[in-house]
């Protein structure tokens, strides 16, 4: 290997820890990493793109809800909201706000402090990406794709684009930008253009390779070869290359239906380009001019992948629209993580509640582990107090260094507190939560643990999923109830979150004796504690 192609912003990001040593072994096909870092920062990008006169749209940066009047006064709605830091990891990508109540709406479920939010105004139109591989200040290839259609709705990436020839003057502010950032290698500058008005803004530069790199290489423009032949000392000799050609993003599309046609309904999006949505969708399958943009009969497994996900995404988003019409919350709020299992996970869901009763470790099993983990979903409720609860009683019996004990959830989310009324239930049973943190399961965690209790069969099914080595050491804590008080419901201990101060102190006063019951048998070794 001789040659590393980044095609994520956040490789860009990890590959700039340590970038003389990767530069000093392989050709590393990005701008240094200073360079790419102003592309990063959307912030330092719009900062560039006005230094070089290059449109862009009105925009502040948020980082709290204090001082936000002043900072917005005199914005207009509707915009955008995304990360100012795109190397920056979050599940919010981008939003589309109606008016100021939606931000704040946003603002207090999403933003955390000290995270930077960029909001821009929104640019109706059509999104242009002008594609460029720059050598010494100078264009050796471009390409220009127009987005036809884009997912989500709103506005994201391009689930169908067609190719067209360069415009001059975007052109030309794409080249003068880059070469204002000293840019070396390949970018997609990306604008907004509005066919009403003519205008045009600046929304971005992805300094990788895009998601739509598909329609440049099937119309011959070959921009990692060229990219490549450059960082081995050859000379690229780029194609012209025909516009209108068409490329179609599949799951895409598929995602896109069902949002457009529920937007249409909400009279959020126009009823006649929904329909006008649909046509193209059936038409681009037997259109000679649309390709797609992942199958090859030669390849086609990825196309097939993402196409299934994307089947099986819509599928669960109708499923739960239906569900929550018909069902009773407490069935719905019961079925829907195990729909979320997928349909091998629902088989062997169903599966483990026809089969005999769970089995308890055997008593030696717990004398001989040194190391303990509680897992439940979030790690906010059941396996913090847990552990808690077993941390009190080893240190009570004057062995705290002899184990070690952890919890953790297969969906936390690193760094969140013990939920409310988890902190309440067991500061009345007399143990203090308000120091813990939520953290997510992983191979390290498993790896060095000797004994995981688990809490119910979803628990089961993930873990079989996720970490199928770990299956010999993972059991339910409730088969561990001196009294069998949940052998009645399979061994599980339910997940009370959302029900309210009583299931959760409820739920918790369960759990202790089980808890209790593990501390039990492991003191049991040679009369001592364990």
């Amino acid at each position: 290997m001789d040659t590393i192609i980044p095609t994520g912003d956040e490789v860009l990001s990890a590959l700039s820890l340590h970038e003389e040593e990767w530069r000093s072994k392989v050709h590393l096909l990005c701008p240094p990493a200073e360079t790419f870092r102003k592309v990063l920062d959307k912030g330092k990008t719009l900062e560039a793109a006005q230094a070089a006169g290059v449109p862009i749209p009105q925009t502040c940066v948020l980082t709290n809800q204090d001082g936000l009047g002043a900072t917005l006064e005199g914005f207009r709605f509707p915009a955008i909201v995304k990360p100012a830091d795109k190397g920056r990891e979050t599940t919010l990508r981008l939003r589309y706000l109606e008016d100021r109540d939606a931000l704040d709406k946003l603002m207090a479920s999403h933003f955390r402090s000290g995270d930077a939010w960029m909001l821009q105004e929104f640019v109706p139109g059509h999104g242009v990406g002008i594609e460029v591989l720059m050598h010494d200040d100078e264009p050796v290839a471009t390409f220009q794709h127009r987005r036809l259609k884009e997912y989500p709705v709103a506005g994201g990436v391009a689930a169908r684009c067609l190719g067209e020839t360069p415009d001059p003057e975007l052109l030309d502010h794409s080249l003068r930008l880059l070469r204002a950032l000293g840019w070396e290698g390949v970018a997609m500058v990306e604008f907004r253009q509005d066919p009403d008005t003519g205008r045009t803004a600046l929304m971005e530069i992805n300094g990788r390779y895009w998601g739509s790199i598909a329609l440049p290489l099937q119309c011959g423009v070959e921009f990692p070869w060229y990219e490549w032949q450059l960082a081995h000392g050859e000379t690229p000799e780029p194609k012209r290359y025909a516009p209108g050609r068409r490329m179609r993003w599949l799951a895409g599309d598929v995602l896109r239906l069902p949002e457009a046609a529920a937007a249409a309904v909400g009279r959020e999006y126009p009823a006649r380009r929904a329909a006008a949505d649909f046509g193209t969708f059936v038409w681009d399958f037997v259109s000679p001019r649309t390709r797609d943009a992942l199958w090859s009969w030669r390849d086609p497994l990825p196309a097939l992948e993402d196409l299934g996900r994307a089947i099986r995404q819509v599928s669960a988003q109708i499923w739960n629209k239906v569900a929550r019409r018909v069902l009773p919350w407490r069935w719905y709020a019961a079925l829907r993580p195990i729909m979320r299992l997928g349909a091998v996970g629902v088989v062997r869901y169903a599966a483990l509640g026809l089969r005999s009763k769970p089995q308890a470790p055997d008593a030696e099993t717990i004398r001989a582990a040194r190391s303990v983990v509680f897992v439940c979903h979030g790690n906010i409720i059941r396996s913090a107090f847990a552990a808690a609860w077993l941390e009190r009683i080893v240190a009570e019996r004057g062995n705290a260094s002899g184990i070690t004990i952890r919890s953790a959830g297969l969906c936390a989310e690193d760094g969140n507190p013990a939920h409310p009324d988890a902190r309440a239930a067991a500061e009345r049973l007399g143990i203090s939560l308000e120091a813990h943190r939520a953290q997510r399961l992983d191979h390290e965690i498993v790896q060095q643990a000797d004994l995981i209790f688990i809490m119910d069969r979803l628990h089961r099914v993930r873990m079989q999923q996720q970490f199928p080595e770990a299956a010999r050491r993972t059991y339910l804590l409730g088969t561990l109830h001196p009294d069998g008080r949940f052998a009645r419901d399979g061994q599980q201990i339910r997940d009370p979150y959302g029900e309210g101060m009583e299931a959760v102190t409820k739920c918790l006063e369960g759990l202790r004796p089980c808890v209790e019951a593990l501390a039990g048998i492991g003191a049991a070794k040679s009369g001592g504690a364990q």
